[in-house]
């Protein structure tokens, strides 16, 4: 049994909004992450940018708690649980391995924008900051 695991039922919601994960980099809290997410359970989940950070081979960073959270996501996808992928300035471009990493080709990112709609009908648009940035790259969402 994982020091993480609850000791009460989760708490149910419609959606969860994760943005700026860092898996890989020492700056991930992953045992916060991975409490927050025994303790809550969603339909959906996005995954709104920079779910890893694994640029620099000789600086990632992986713990076992690393990849706990990939399996809960892993398994709760399996279970029914939508997961939308949008990427970040952090997240690999290609779907193959990053730097001999696995984890990334599943969770690639499958589109740049989302329009969510919340369950008293509003719509939200859904998007990683970093296309907003006034650098040269945040073009590829907003072109001048």
């Amino acid at each position: 049994m994982s020091s993480c695991t609850p000791l009460h039922a989760p708490m149910r919601h419609r959606s969860l909004f994760l943005s700026d994960l860092h898996l890989g980099s020492r700056a991930c809290q992953a045992d916060k992450l991975l409490n927050f997410l025994y303790q809550h359970e969603a339909h959906y989940i996005y995954l709104v940018g920079d779910i890893f950070d694994v640029w620099h081979p000789r600086a990632v960073h992986w713990t076992p708690d690393h990849e706990r959270i990939i399996d809960l996501l892993r398994s709760r996808e399996q279970q029914g649980v939508k997961i939308v992928r949008l990427p970040g300035n952090h997240d690999p471009v290609h779907v193959e391995k990053q730097n001999g990493f696995a984890h990334t080709a599943l969770f690639t990112a499958t589109q740049k924008t989302v329009v969510h709609e919340g369950a008293d009908g509003r719509r939200y648009l859904v998007l990683h900051g970093d296309c907003c940035d006034f650098w040269p790259l945040s073009t590829h969402l907003f072109p001048v």
